[in-house]
């Protein structure tokens, strides 16, 4: 008897609940009164990684054999699996477009935001780059840029403008500031007001290292005045300041974490403290996965780490391990990327460990270059850049296995922005940045 269809579909819905992703595929693949029970947004969404962009699509003539189109959340992985595969087989659209600063470019799964004195707005619309608009402002250089599409957050000198969407083009909204040594943050809509004054009189949010928006609350740090701000762009109000000498920050689509010596402070989209989290020694650097905080410490020829559950802030572990400070933590497991570069017994390798055990996953041998640069970036939760400065190469592995996929030849800076979808690099010889979309 086929009970899933006779059930009522808020019945079916909640027996389904209780399978695995790979359990519903099977079920949908049943019948077509399964696959219309399967196809439902409230099973597929719990299956969504919330730091994962929602991607988009075309329709696609694959889905006229179907019972019919997927709902939204399971197109949505579909395509999540497309951009790994993408990613893997070195698939992707392949644009040149005008740029001058990599470390300006901000992005959120859909704006896109890059540095060419003006700012050149796009959006990655079906796997397509469109450009939409180029904002100015006056003489001034952007030095970070930060947006979630309905806002862009721009620092400049000696002040941070905010650019809101109105019917699909970005229009100035109002601008922050600090004068002299005063922190407190400044907000006029007339530029007057930072035209007519003394660059004396303002301190300058000069590269400094976070600009971050949670939902429409933009985190800001100045550090030549070492003050974190939270401030909510839609209320325009300060939510937050804190005097803060910091070592290390982070942050992620619901957290901004902020280390202080020994401490984490973890703040909210609302800038209130969610939590505080205590090391026994300062700590020198701060990683942030789906799972967990680490903080570490470098000693003679080891690391020592500390480990909180990212929801419970219990901690998780306290342990030394023979790795190199320049590890990097994977955005989805408990698992350290970490380079061996032993250049007196020419041993140079990629390994990953397990942080729970300290087991030794997997381990590459990497081709023997002159010079090696550092573990750049995991995108799409997968793959590994990893820089060769003398040959300006970048080296792609597969984090599941260790394995080497391909290499990308002839960029000429060992700078390069990778997030998810979207690469982008430098080529000087024609005064270009290079984009592809894997998406």
């Amino acid at each position: 008897m086929d009970f899933i269809g006779l059930l009522p579909p808020e019945i079916s819905e909640k027996v389904l609940a209780h399978l695995d992703m790979y359990d519903i595929m099977n079920c949908s693949l049943v019948s077509k009164a399964w696959y219309n029970a399967t196809n439902s947004n409230t099973i597929w969404k719990p299956f969504w990684n919330p730091n994962n962009p929602p991607k988009e699509s075309e329709g696609c003539a694959d889905f006229d054999w179907t019972f019919g189109s997927p709902c939204t959340w399971k197109l949505f992985r579909m395509n999540h699996y497309r951009i790994i595969n993408n990613w893997k087989e070195d698939r992707y659209k392949r644009y040149e477009i005008d740029g001058r600063w990599l470390d300006t470019t901000a992005y959120d799964g859909k704006t896109l935001v890059v540095n060419n004195g003006p700012l050149d707005i796009y959006r990655i619309e079906n796997g397509n780059l469109v450009h939409i608009q180029t904002l100015r402002n006056r003489n001034y250089d952007a030095y970070m840029c930060s947006t979630n599409s309905t806002f862009i957050a721009v620092k400049y000198k000696p002040f941070v403008v905010v650019y809101h969407n109105e019917n699909d083009k970005y229009k100035t909204s109002y601008y922050l500031y600090n004068k002299g040594q005063n922190t407190k943050l400044y907000c006029t809509k007339d530029p007057r007001e930072i035209d007519t004054s003394s660059d004396d009189n303002f301190t300058y949010p000069y590269w400094s290292n976070l600009m971050c928006i949670l939902g429409d609350t933009l985190y800001v740090y100045l550090s030549h005045l070492k003050v974190l701000y939270a401030w909510e762009m839609k209320e325009m109000k300060c939510l937050l300041e804190k005097k803060a000498d910091i070592n290390d920050v982070s942050y992620d689509k619901n957290c901004v974490y902020l280390c202080i010596r020994n401490s984490i402070f973890v703040f909210d989209k609302n800038g209130s403290i969610v939590m505080r989290l205590e090391a026994r020694w300062n700590i020198g650097k701060m990683h942030c996965n789906h799972n967990m905080i680490l903080a570490q410490r470098g000693l003679n020829e080891e690391v020592e780490f500390c480990a909180w559950d990212k929801t419970t802030g219990n901690v998780v572990f306290n342990k030394k391990m023979n790795v190199s400070e320049d590890l990097i933590l994977h955005p989805k497991k408990n698992v350290i990327l970490d380079l061996v570069d032993t250049w007196q017994v020419e041993k140079k390798e990629i390994t990953a460990y397990n942080l729970l055990d300290g087991s030794l996953l997997w381990k590459s041998r990497i081709s023997e270059y002159s010079l090696l640069g550092d573990l750049h970036s995991i995108v799409a939760e997968r793959f590994l850049l990893f820089c060769t400065y003398t040959r300006h190469i970048f080296d792609v592995y597969d984090t599941d296995s260790g394995s080497y996929l391909y290499s990308l030849n002839h960029i000429d800076d060992d700078d390069l922005y990778a997030s998810y979808d979207l690469l982008i690099y430098c080529c000087n010889k024609n005064a270009k940045l290079i984009l592809h979309i894997y998406s």
